[in-house]
């Protein structure tokens, strides 16, 4: 005979708010803190490196400005080439609204790396040829400048997964077992959208399940509390009625509505 210990840890919801704060039209989003913490922490870091080495100068910044303008339009562009190719077609400007959402880890990645080529190299048109020349900024050549950013890519990275996962996004296959987090959010959010009198939904756990990482869940969902919306539930409903129970016998009728 076993016994299990803790038997409502095999799983727990995941339903964070993803706002910090919320007032008429400005908000802020918990993934939007993290994207910019990444930011702010990479240029302590990258600063207390120079600091270290004795090569520290004010001019620094603009590193880090070349850095943050190309994780922008890089992971913005890559989002829409690599996911959303059509959006072009329909609106060339579209491809650098990043505020609308989108973003690829992938263009990132590009994006840092051509950034930095502009920061690193000037070019010159000379007589139908370009010279490329590395400017050692700082005494720094282009690959000693990105052995130092890869430690701020990679902590930026960190907080990016921290704040996709606050908003219930990329996050992997089933587990197929009784371990594991259930994103409640996404579920929700589908409702309200589809439902727009829902005002809320509460989970509960149970102790059953369809099968090894399908667990049942409880799930009420409450109504706004609006005489308007009660009085076009009220009407579909009647209509729903009177469709399948007639209000007078006739020679097919078994049930009647009185």
């Amino acid at each position: 005979m076993t016994t299990k210990l803790f038997p409502y840890l095999d799983y727990f919801f995941w339903e964070p708010n993803t706002f910090i704060f919320q007032w008429n039209n400005l908000e802020l989003r918990w993934y939007s803190v993290l994207f910019a913490l990444g930011f702010i922490l990479g240029r302590i870091i990258i600063f207390y490196i120079y600091k270290k080495e004795s090569d520290f100068n004010k001019l620094l910044d603009i590193q880090l400005i070349y850095m943050i303008t190309g994780t922008v339009l890089g992971s913005r562009i890559g989002h829409v080439i690599f996911y959303n190719p059509e959006i072009i077609s329909i609106n060339f400007l579209e491809l650098f609204k990043f505020w609308k959402g989108g973003l690829s880890g992938h263009g990132t990645a590009f994006g840092i790396l051509i950034s930095m080529c502009f920061y690193s190299y000037s070019f010159k048109f000379k007589e139908f040829k370009l010279k490329i020349t590395d400017r050692l900024n700082h005494g720094n050549s282009y690959l000693q400048v990105m052995e130092r950013m890869v430690i701020v890519v990679a902590l930026g990275a960190c907080f990016i997964r921290i704040g996709n996962f606050v908003n219930s996004e990329i996050v992997g296959i089933p587990t197929n077992s009784n371990y594991g987090v259930i994103q409640l959010n996404p579920y929700s959010d589908k409702l309200k959208q589809n439902l727009p009198f829902v005002e809320a939904v509460a989970y509960k756990q149970t102790e059953h399940a369809i099968s090894p990482g399908y667990p049942i869940l409880d799930i009420t969902v409450y109504f706004k509390n609006q005489r308007y919306y009660e009085q076009r539930i009220h009407a579909g409903v009647d209509r729903l009625l009177l469709r399948t129970m007639p209000i007078r016998e006739g020679p097919y009728s078994h049930v009647i509505n009185p």
